[in-house]
């Protein structure tokens, strides 16, 4: 084809698809190709009527537009919140891990940790191990909150109206862990968290529920952990009929050491036989039991911040909390009487945690975590003997 033909096929070709063009961009497109030097190639001119082509037919539909739509709001907008959280559904079911164990692998399941949690409307207990999980886990609800520890055979109460009972075989809760074995948590559902057993490769935990044994549980990993979810009920509310009670009285921070009211002397050693803290509202108590008497010599100390030193070890150690109180009590023994936890993490708003900081050659001290002020009142009770801290909440 000549380049004259091609000129006047190329017109056309601009004629069919953009109609009447005006007369300057017809003048420039001839214009710039009558300019063209005959040395170019006819590829070369056709490469540049194809782009001229293609613009265009871009233009064309742009102007005409066909399919052309105004854009509106995506339908249904952004995601909306989800709905309230999907009640709590109890599965009660004796929990068998599925995974199961490799070739080679440890067979003892080291527990290294006991974490609890307030979620809402549950309440998580997290077992978590070393070395991998148990083969065979057993989970149990039951009516009450009486268990029986093994290998004494004796009975064990724990705080709360029914309980769960959690069996894990090929474990151990004693070479890999070192905190609480027993665990007050002041939570709605979950009250407590206690060791039955651990021996001979069986350890049993049993739990105190505020409520029916509703739970669900299952394993997770990396690491490897069972988790153990609580139902937490509503919180109670007084009968329309009862009568509200007289506002409770201003907590009154006495920091004093005590003297013991008792007549007499002392016995040369007093046995202490447990650690009790309880939460009561606008104050957190703590109740040490006394055997056999009242001691003589108790001080009580105020300490800003929570560490302490453990004696006879001269270690530093420290509790959950903001500040301290340090509890001295001389001519006591607290391992002969009480087989507790010497470690205890309550939760609780003003008591944070109670922990032995030294028993050892009669003299017995405990260091109190508070959060807050170390704002206390301390006395005796009789009937049985008892040492009462109070700690102030808020």
């Amino acid at each position: 084809m000549s380049n004259d033909d091609f000129r006047r096929e190329l017109n056309n070709v601009f004629d069919d698809v953009s109609g009447p063009p005006s007369s300057g961009l017809r003048d420039r497109v001839r214009s710039g190709i009558a300019g063209a030097p005959e040395a170019r190639s006819p590829y070369w001119i056709a490469g540049v009527a194809a782009c001229v082509l293609t613009a265009l037919i871009v233009g064309a539909l742009y102007v005409a537009n066909p399919l052309r739509r105004p854009i509106g709001p995506i339908p249904g907008g952004m995601p909306t919140p989800t709905a309230s959280a999907q009640p709590f559904v109890c599965t009660q079911q004796d929990y068998v891990p599925t995974a199961t164990p490799s070739a080679g692998a440890q067979s003892t399941a080291f527990v290294s940790a006991l974490r609890t949690a307030s979620q809402g409307s549950y309440d998580r207990l997290t077992i978590e191990f070393q070395g991998g999980s148990p083969a065979d886990v057993r989970i149990n609800g039951q009516s009450g909150t009486t268990f029986t520890a093994s290998p004494s055979g004796q009975p064990v109460s724990l705080k709360g109206s029914d309980g769960i009972q959690i069996v894990m075989r090929d474990t151990d809760l004693h070479t890999a862990y070192s905190g609480s074995t027993d665990i007050i948590t002041g939570y709605n559902g979950l009250a407590e968290v206690r060791r039955l057993e651990d021996f001979e490769g069986v350890v049993q935990l049993g739990l105190g529920i505020n409520g029916p044994a509703c739970y669900r549980a299952f394993f997770l990993a990396s690491p490897s952990r069972l988790v153990v979810d609580v139902q937490a009920g509503a919180a109670l509310t007084p009968s329309p009929t009862s009568k509200p009670s007289a506002s409770p009285q201003t907590f009154v921070c006495t920091n004093q050491d005590i003297r013991s009211a008792s007549q007499g002397t002392p016995p040369p050693v007093v046995y202490i036989s447990g650690l009790r803290p309880g939460a009561h509202g606008t104050y957190d108590r703590l109740v040490i039991d006394l055997g056999n008497g009242v001691p003589g010599n108790v001080t009580v100390e105020v300490r800003s911040g929570t560490s302490f030193t453990m004696s006879p070890s001269g270690m530093p150690t420290t509790v959950r909390g903001k500040n301290g109180i340090l509890v001295t009590i001389r001519g006591a023994d607290l391992h002969t009487s009480y087989s507790g936890s010497t470690d205890i993490v309550t939760g609780y708003p003003g008591l944070a945690e109670v922990k032995r900081i030294e028993d050892f050659e009669g003299v017995v001290q405990l260091g109190l975590g508070v959060n807050g002020p170390a704002c206390y009142h301390a006395y005796f009770l009789t009937n049985p003997n008892r040492l009462v801290i109070d700690v102030q909440v808020g």
